[in-house]
């Protein structure tokens, strides 16, 4: 068995290997009864690289 089947062996028992739509539903879930925690604030893709070096 290479390295990179050992990997994906492992992920799949970590992620219990679900149906891509399983996981979609999943989330669609989450979204639906997990609020936002933004406090009003926009988020955009500079905030995420603010202060970065690079």
């Amino acid at each position: 068995m290479s390295l990179q089947e050992y990997v994906r062996e492992c992920l799949r028992a970590l992620t219990g290997a679900s149906s891509p739509g399983d996981v979609a539903d999943e989330l669609l879930a989450l979204m639906e009864t997990q609020g936002g925690h933004s406090g009003g604030r926009d988020l955009r893709r500079e905030d995420a690289y603010e202060g970065r070096v690079g």
